[in-house]
């Protein structure tokens, strides 16, 4: 596919339809490398009826501050609103695997 210029419209489609999960990581003040936030990415139609990607965060890193070593503390907390409507929540149970709560196992 070298040279060939796509649309926008058609680069959104093809993201809203291949990728599921964007996993954000982050290098943290004490150098730590943490991922900070999972977010999935579900198709919506824009007004042409075009698919598009859109964000939806589920889980998130909440920084609490800094232990006496200097090492960031912190807690990843569940998005409880995006996470019981996922559609990767459905597909993860669907899998075998508990989704009560994701974070505890």
């Amino acid at each position: 596919m070298a040279g060939l210029e796509l649309p926008q419209p058609t680069i959104r489609e093809y993201i809203a339809s291949a990728i599921h999960v964007i996993l954000q990581q982050e290098r943290l003040p004490d150098g730590q490398r943490r991922i900070v936030e999972i977010v999935e990415v579900r198709p919506e139609e824009d007004r042409q009826g075009r698919l598009r990607p859109h964000l939806v965060p589920l889980f998130r890193f909440e920084r609490r501050g800094l232990d006496e070593r200097g090492r960031v503390l912190g807690e990843f907390i569940t998005i409880q609103e995006t996470w019981e409507t996922s559609p990767l929540r459905d597909h993860i149970q669907r899998a075998g695997f508990s989704v009560e709560d994701p974070l505890e196992e």
